[in-house]
């Protein structure tokens, strides 16, 4: 999915960054089926928010927290295998004007139910929202793997391999810099680090999650 900041960027040079297309295309997004407009004049009742849609379908907008607070109802159950959950988000790397995405984790596993997808209005004015724009990101995720992990914080200097790769690894990416050679000839991109390759495991130089079946 192309970004508008990015298409407007010289050379759409973001694009060429892999972390960020990785991120681009992990997970699955809920888009509008038409155009809304909604505006804000900063109080904290319902009705300082006026939505005009045109017709959301199975999506349902309302203000349920109020003080420019905007929730979409996705309109669909979501269930998801055992000790599998889901966090829901705005799509990454996605900007809209005074309109911020609230992220929340929800226990798709045992919930069955239609959760919802808030984003909050920054400042009095107006919001102008299009046809097949996305306003929600859900990325599976396992809680209980988070929690078996311990980070733990020493000196690069404790690990002298890791300590040789980030030296030479950052030689090499000034000199390609310099060059101005193509993103692709970076050695992240190709998966490569000095005295280390990744492997088809650990590498997602193109990511490709597949569609949803509808049964």
């Amino acid at each position: 999915m192309k970004r508008n900041w990015v298409e407007n960027f010289p050379s759409k040079n973001p694009y060429r960054c892999l972390p960020l297309n990785t991120a681009n295309r992990f997970g699955w997004d809920f888009l509008l089926p038409c155009n809304i407009e909604i505006e804000w004049n900063g109080g904290a009742a319902k009705e300082d928010i006026h939505i005009k849609v045109e017709d959301l379908g199975y999506i349902l907008v309302d203000s349920n927290f109020h003080k420019g607070i905007v929730t979409f109802n996705i309109g669909y159950v979501i269930r998801t295998p055992p000790n599998w959950q889901l966090l829901v988000t705005g799509t990454p790397n996605t900007i809209y004007d005074n309109f911020y995405p609230l992220t929340g984790i929800v226990e798709t596993d045992w919930f069955s139910y239609a959760f919802t997808m808030n984003w909050q209005i920054l400042k009095t004015g107006k919001v102008s929202l299009k046809k097949n724009d996305p306003i929600c990101r859900v990325i599976p995720i396992q809680i209980n793997s988070v929690l078996e992990l311990n980070p733990v914080i020493q000196s690069i200097k404790n690990d002298e391999l890791i300590s040789k790769q980030v030296s030479a690894y950052s030689d090499n990416r000034k000199k390609q810099i310099s060059e101005d050679k193509d993103a692709n000839e970076l050695m992240y991109f190709k998966g490569k680090c000095p005295m280390q390759e990744a492997t088809k495991e650990q590498h997602f130089p193109k990511l490709e999650l597949k569609k949803p079946i509808k049964l």
